[in-house]
């Protein structure tokens, strides 16, 4: 959803996902708004870990996975809203994405309970305070990381 503004990046029926991307070796993920993990549905919250590598690389280069992605939509419909968000983005086929490589070190996804992950939530915050953006510690959310 990401150019939409909407407070989750994927959402449908009952079930929705927050994605994330870090560096290679950072101990902790950015959360930019009180809602991407409020909810009172749970909910997945997915990490990449991401190393960014010479142009030489054999890795993710930014032009190919946009392709690649086109490759799998199943109509023009999808592609085009697919392209029209991109743009929303100011991407574009330029060369300078081929000199964009990545390495990806590790995927992990981590179940967003309504109980016991650890979160802020709208209902719990004073009126006055009307944006937060805070971050949480990998090593203290393993034991939601799902297989």
């Amino acid at each position: 959803m990401g150019p939409e503004k909407t407070h989750k990046d994927f959402s449908y029926q009952n079930e929705w996902f927050e994605v994330k991307t870090i560096s290679f070796g950072k101990e902790s993920v950015r959360i930019s708004s009180i809602e991407q993990l409020d909810s009172d549905l749970d909910g997945k919250l997915v990490i990449y870990e991401l190393e960014k590598m010479s142009p030489s690389f054999d890795g993710i280069r930014l032009n190919q996975l946009v392709n690649s992605i086109i490759a799998i939509l199943e109509n023009s419909s999808q592609r085009e809203t697919f392209m029209a968000k991109l743009q929303l983005y100011g991407f574009d086929f330029s060369n300078e994405n081929d000199n964009l490589v990545f390495a990806v070190r590790s995927m992990h996804t981590y179940k967003v309970d309504t109980q016991r992950f650890p979160r802020l939530h709208r209902s719990s915050i004073p009126d006055a305070i009307t944006r937060a953006q805070y971050e949480i510690l990998l090593t203290e959310i393993e034991q939601f990381k799902l297989s």
